[in-house]
């Protein structure tokens, strides 16, 4: 499953960073590559999303022109992505009940918008 979830990540990644998948706005880009990796963590558990997106972002990051700085990918983008989908698979497999996670976007969307420094 982790060489499964690399594959789309890549593939739909390198579509993605193309045009194909979604637009490209200026230097914005939506990146729907991430939902890969993701759903893979969740129904996998967190190994095959972490490891998985790792794989993933560095294939898609040495394939596309522009992109192929090694250190920079395995420094920052495998860590990241790794740490990331790790985490969303994590958490994704705790008993959370509705009122802790209430409260933990609404602190969460405090902290964003400013109100609590």
């Amino acid at each position: 499953m982790i060489g499964v979830s690399a594959a789309l990540y890549a593939i739909v990644g390198v579509l993605t960073n193309m045009g194909i998948v979604s637009p490209v706005v200026g230097v914005v880009k939506f990146w729907p590559a991430v939902i890969v990796p993701g759903i893979f963590a969740v129904l996998f558990g967190p190994w095959v999303g972490g490891i998985g997106a790792a794989i993933g972002i560095f294939v898609s990051d040495m394939v596309q022109p522009g992109h192929g700085i090694v250190l920079l990918s395995l420094t920052v983008g495998c860590t990241s992505n790794f740490a990331g989908f790790y985490l969303v698979g994590l958490i994704s497999r705790q008993k959370m009940e509705w009122r802790n996670i209430l409260a933990l976007l609404v602190i969460g969307s405090m902290a964003l918008t400013g109100m609590i420094a």
